[in-house]
């Protein structure tokens, strides 16, 4: 018959008591305290026997291990009850044959010694590890253990169901901790706010009713996690300032494409910023930031969507386990009951009195005019929203476990990367030469080119905006990721860098000439615009990155972060639309050259502008303009509800009127 064995794994201050050995074959070998089962010997007996055999110390079973990974053996948690016993048994000797080990002496293996645990000892630790979140079992080793076992790369995926598995028992938990009145308090506050979303932005226009619904979800939030916000840690609060600003944008100016972005850009600063306030842990300027955030979005909904069911059933029936009076159910019997007489009686007073009647017929009129593939569609929005809302909000109860990182740093060999810069810049100067030499002297340069100087100036500006961007992304990869071991090497790179950085301003200065020349002839519209400015804003980021080559100690990323999110902030108050209208007025006069129909695209911000043109000499574009404020005007006459207002809008309706 097969032999069956039990081992003991016993911790104590991050060392694991190992057997030292070999096999058979004379290979040395480190195991577990193990003994072999006697015949009519219980697994308990023999762990019993195998402890006082070897160790003969006081000790206490915490646990038997419910899985194991052979048939032939069971595992034992045991726990050495007297501290200063750890260090007496090393200094015994045992000389005896275990199945195929021989078995020579014990010794006391710190967790931190990571060569010294084998293949079959980490798949072990790790079980051990799975076996305390089962059952609940907790102690100041166990984080040791786990940095032990999270440091394998080859066992990811075990490592990662084991953390996953970590977390869902560890919410578990934390759900059952939290009284029942804070749940439904929670449950209910949710419910209202997607009432109030539903009301506020299926079928209607965005107007002030956005940043009123931010607010309101923030107090939410602030509220919720009031016991583990971190308020010393003010970035997160900081983040709600360009936040409320991009919401207020929605009830100051009207600009569609600024709307659509802006969406995005509330959701992003609310979910980073909801992050920070609550996780101190959590660095604002890490690469991977936005990454994380989405991902604890997606799956907050994705684990606590069913939870307000579960926890409105497990109040209901908490409830129902308790008496009901007497009187509430004389209530309950007096309702069912009065509901039959209640028809009869309505029957009959219709009858005996015409106006009664006509009061009735009228109010069930009223319902007629109800679709019930509306409400459907207006409660489907309602549980949505309380179902993200809720899920999203309640998991903020819980730890941020970003799990357990074992990449290293990427280190580029400065010479490969200095010698692409230098070709890079090789070209640059090439390029700048030309530039200097035809779009900076002028036109007088271009008829050996074949080609005039409006052709020349029209075409380009795009693909060197995107150069500019690859630019930047080599500058901030290079200052990431070079060695940065060798001072000589460092200073070169500084000055390739440097250099880099000096072209790339040419380039945006002829992004930005081509564009002006080209708008003098072909007017403004949005796209020329948001270039100018973004290529304002990499100018910036470009500046600051300069100052980063040469004094590594100012916090990059950071700057680089706030300039961004200024300039976006900027872009959303400058009145995007009046700078188009005026721009392209201005040209008007001067050419007689204007496309009234991109005027007619633009928001309610340019009509201040556009009336400029309402009585121009030109009949055919004064009938154009007049036309469209015709139009206008009886979009503006519509009522709307005060929280879609919106003051572009409004002032623009007061101007149609006034002329």
């Amino acid at each position: 018959m097969e032999s069956k064995y039990v081992q003991a794994i016993i911790v104590k201050d991050n060392m694991v008591l190992m057997a030292y050995g070999h096999k058979e074959n004379s290979e040395p070998i480190n195991f577990f305290v193990r003994g072999e089962i006697n015949d009519g010997e219980t697994p308990s007996d023999a762990i019993a026997r195998a402890i006082t055999e070897q160790i003969n110390m006081h000790y206490k079973v915490i646990f038997k291990f419910k899985k194991e990974l052979s048939s032939d053996i069971e595992t034992y948690l045991i726990n050495i009850e007297s501290v200063k016993d750890k260090f007496d048994i090393s200094t015994k000797e045992i000389k005896k044959y275990i199945g195929n080990f021989y078995m020579e002496g014990l010794r006391w293996t710190s967790l931190s010694e990571k060569e010294k645990f084998h293949r079959n000892n980490i798949n072990y630790l790790r079980l051990l590890v799975e076996e305390c979140i089962d059952q609940d079992y907790s102690e100041n080793w166990l984080k040791a253990v786990q940095s032990l076992v999270f440091s394998f790369p080859n066992y990811k995926y075990d490592n990662i169901r084991l953390l996953e598995k970590k977390r869902m028992k560890e919410t578990k938990n934390i759900d059952a901790q939290i009284g029942m009145n804070e749940k439904i308090y929670i449950i209910g506050v949710a419910l209202i706010l997607a009432i109030i979303y539903e009301r506020f932005f299926i079928g209607k226009q965005s107007g002030i009713s956005i940043p009123i619904f931010y607010l309101m979800f923030m107090g939410f939030f602030l509220w919720s996690a009031r016991e583990k916000v971190y308020v010393k840690k003010s970035i997160g609060y900081i983040m709600i300032i360009p936040t409320v600003l991009i919401a207020l944008n929605y009830s100051i100016h009207s600009n569609v494409i600024l709307n659509s972005f802006n969406g995005i850009m509330i959701l992003l600063l609310t979910l980073v910023s909801t992050v920070l306030i609550r996780y101190e842990n959590i660095k604002w300027d890490s690469s991977n930031l936005i990454r994380k955030v989405f991902k604890r979005g997606i799956k907050s909904i994705s684990e606590n969507f069913y939870k307000p069911f579960i926890f409105i059933k497990g109040n209901i029936t908490s409830r129902n386990k308790k008496e009901i009076s007497s009187t509430k159910k004389n209530i309950l019997k007096g309702v069912i009951i009065s509901i039959p007489l209640l028809i009869v009686i309505l029957v009959l007073l219709t009858s005996a009195d015409m106006v009664f009647k006509n009061y009735i017929t009228n109010f069930s009129i009223g319902f007629e005019d109800i679709s019930l593939g509306k409400i459907t569609g207006h409660f489907l929005v309602i549980i949505i929203a309380f179902i993200i809302i809720f899920s999203y909000i309640w998991s903020f109860k819980y730890a941020f476990d970003e799990g357990e990182s074992n990449k290293k740093d990427i280190q580029w060999e400065p010479v490969t990367i200095l010698t692409i810069i230098f070709m890079i810049n090789l070209v640059y100067l090439s390029f700048s030469i030309v530039q200097f030499s035809y779009l900076y002297g002028g036109g007088n340069n271009f008829t050996a080119g074949g080609f005039t100087y409006s052709e020349y100036a029209r075409k380009g500006f795009f693909e060197l905006v995107a150069v500019t961007i690859i630019n930047f992304t080599i500058l901030l990869s290079s200052m990431k990721f070079i060695k940065k071991d060798n001072k000589r090497i460092n200073s070169i790179s500084n000055v390739f860098l440097s250099i880099l950085v000096a072209f790339t301003f040419n380039m945006l200065f002829s992004a930005h000439y081509k564009m002006s020349l080209y708008e003098q002839t072909y007017g403004f519209t949005y796209l020329r615009i948001f270039v100018h400015i973004f290529m304002f804003m990499l100018f910036m980021l470009f500046v600051v990155s300069l100052i980063g080559i040469w004094n590594r100690k100012i916090s990059l990323n950071k700057i680089l972060i706030i300039i961004v999110l200024s300039m976006y902030v900027l872009v959303n108050y400058i009145n995007v639309d009046k700078i188009i209208a005026s721009k392209n007025i201005d040209i008007y006069y001067k050419t007689q050259k204007i496309d009234v129909q991109y005027l007619r695209n633009l928001s309610y911000d340019a009509i201040p502008e556009i009336l400029k043109l309402k009585e121009d000499s030109n009949m055919d574009i004064a009938k154009q303009i007049n036309s469209y404020l015709e139009d206008l005007k009886k979009d503006l006459s519509q009522e709307n509800s005060w929280y879609e207002f919106n003051y572009s809008k409004y002032r623009a309706k007061k101007i149609i009127d006034q002329n």
